[in-house]
C-alpha cells in the first residue's frame, strides 16, 4: 500500500510538471522535492507572492501534494481545496482566452488540469481527510470523485487506488451500499 501511495505521488508530481507549463518557481520546488529537499520546495513555493493567473492551480496542486508528503494534512486540504475551487470556477471556455490562444499560442492559456488531476485533488483530499479521522469529509470527497469518473470514464476507469479509497471512505461513515456499488465497479 505503502508503495502505491508513494507511485500516486511520482504520478501526480510528474504530471503536474509535465503539462506544459514550465514556470521558473514550479521547475525549482520540483527539482527540490526531487531531491529529498521538500521543506525548500515548500518555502520555494510560499515565496511566490502572486502566481499568475495560469500557473495557478500548478501552485496549489504542488503545495498540497508537498505538504501532504510532509504530513501537514491541514495545510495539505487548504491548498488541494484552492485547487478544487480553481477548477470549479474555471470550468468554462472562454471565448477571449481561446481567440488570445489562436492568435499566439497555448502558452497564453490558464492552465485547467487534466481529467487525471482533477481526480487525484479529491483523491489527496480523501487521504488527508481518514488520516485526521474527518471520515465525513472523506466521504464527500469521495462523492466529488465520483463525478469525476462519471465526466470521463472511459480515460479513468482503471484508476483502482481512487476507486478504492472511495468504497473506504464510504465504509467509515456506514454507506456500506456505496462502498459495495464502488468496490464491484
Amino acid at each position: 500500500m505503502l508503495s502505491l501511495i508513494r507511485t500516486a505521488r511520482v504520478f501526480l508530481l510528474a504530471s503536474l510538471f509535465l503539462s506544459g507549463c514550465a514556470i521558473a518557481p514550479l521547475d525549482k520546488a520540483h527539482n527540490q522535492f526531487e531531491q529529498g529537499r521538500p521543506e525548500a520546495a515548500i518555502e520555494t513555493l510560499e515565496n511566490v507572492d502572486n502566481p499568475s493567473k495560469r500557473s495557478s492551480l500548478l501552485f496549489f496542486m504542488n503545495k498540497g501534494l508537498i505538504f501532504h508528503h510532509l504530513g501537514e494534512n491541514k495545510k495539505s486540504i487548504r491548498e488541494f481545496l484552492n485547487a478544487s475551487e480553481l477548477i470549479e470556477s474555471q470550468d468554462y471556455i472562454s471565448l477571449s482566452e481561446q481567440t488570445t490562444t489562436l492568435l499566439s499560442n497555448d502558452w497564453l492559456a490558464t492552465y485547467k488540469g487534466e481529467y487525471s488531476e482533477r481526480l487525484w485533488v479529491h483523491t489527496y483530499q480523501m487521504m488527508n481527510y481518514l488520516i485526521l479521522g474527518q471520515y465525513q469529509s472523506a466521504a464527500v470527497e469521495a462523492r466529488q470523485s465520483l463525478k469525476v469518473l462519471e465526466r470521463y470514464p472511459q480515460a479513468l476507469k482503471q484508476d483502482w487506488f481512487t476507486q478504492a479509497l472511495m468504497g473506504l471512505s464510504f465504509e467509515s461513515v456506514g454507506k456500506t451500499n456505496d462502498a459495495y456499488i464502488v468496490y464491484k465497479k
